[in-house]
């Protein structure tokens, strides 16, 4: 039996600068999807996964859709990137520019025998969103991804927004993350605390494991008060940052270094786990762009 449910795939490509990321988008069915391999490299948290579950069986939709690489030599981007040339415009915007294009009969019997073969994908975006759908018992049985090539994805990290409980205790942490964490090129950590910057207005760099062991100290201290995890899609300094985000006196900003493509795909390989929030894949599709698009095929 095909894997691949009546809405038919489509092409959609994003247009950003001067840069082009082309992926298909397809509709698969979890009951049938033993021959395809999806592998994850973030952390979860049961109680998102859980909210998600109850969240899927009230409304049985997730409009959002997840995002799945493979490398670029793949044949499915030959085969889309030959039926551009003969497809049919459905929706085009204008700044970020998004297209979504239909496919051919013939390419869609393509893409089919390629998504019934053995098959390996890395799961780029929707961790909590995935996992959520495959563990559930009931429910929604179907996942929408937006299929896309690796290599043209950019990686960004999170910036890492920290309320405290207590300043003094955590400069006391930030004394010790700073004794005991090896410093490479990348990452930034600052408090804001009484305005200055350790050390005095240069940044600290440290690996995206090192500042998720220093957040779980200030759990294990009881010094953590919120945690936000925000976006980091331009190279801003510490000034461009402030104007940004508004730090408060018992805040820390923290910059994690953003792993590269050839680390992401290392730790893949050997079945690394990276912490919550580690990568942020770059460019995003539009939620509102998948839901009209799937209507036209109902």
């Amino acid at each position: 039996m095909s894997i691949l449910l009546q809405q038919a795939p489509y092409c959609y490509s994003i247009h950003y600068g001067n840069k082009k990321v082309t992926g298909l988008v397809i509709t698969l069915n979890l009951e049938f999807q033993k021959n395809i391999t999806i592998v994850p490299h973030e952390a979860t948290s049961t109680e998102k996964i859980e909210g998600l579950q109850q969240h899927l069986l009230l409304t049985k939709q997730l409009t959002t859709p997840l995002i799945i690489g493979l490398n670029q030599g793949n044949p499915l981007f030959s085969i889309l990137e030959n039926a551009l040339k003969k497809t049919i415009l459905i929706h085009q915007f204008t700044d970020h520019t998004h297209t979504l294009s239909s496919l051919d009969v013939s390419s869609i019997i393509l893409i089919n025998e390629i998504f019934q073969k053995e098959l390996t994908c890395f799961l780029l975006d929707g961790h909590h969103r995935y996992h959520a759908l495959k563990e559930q018992k009931n429910g929604l049985k179907k996942i929408t991804f937006w299929v896309v090539p690796i290599e043209k994805m950019q990686i960004k990290s999170f910036l890492k927004v920290i309320t405290v409980t207590d300043i003094d205790r955590t400069e006391l942490l930030i004394k010790s993350f700073l004794t005991h964490t090896k410093c490479s090129k990348g990452s930034r950590f600052f408090i804001f605390a009484n305005t200055h910057c350790h050390p005095a207005q240069e940044p600290i760099t440290s690996s995206i494991e090192a500042i998720d062991h220093f957040i779980q100290d200030l759990i294990r201290y009881n010094l953590l008060s919120k945690l936000d995890h925000i976006p980091y899609t331009k190279s801003a300094d510490l000034t461009a940052s402030k104007k940004r985000i508004t730090i408060a006196t018992n805040q820390l900003l923290l910059i994690p270094t953003s792993v590269n493509k050839k680390e992401l795909l290392e730790l893949i390989q050997s079945k690394k786990i990276l912490p919550m929030h580690s990568t942020y894949f770059f460019p995003k599709p539009l939620d509102i762009l998948f839901q009209g698009a799937l209507q036209l095929y109902d």
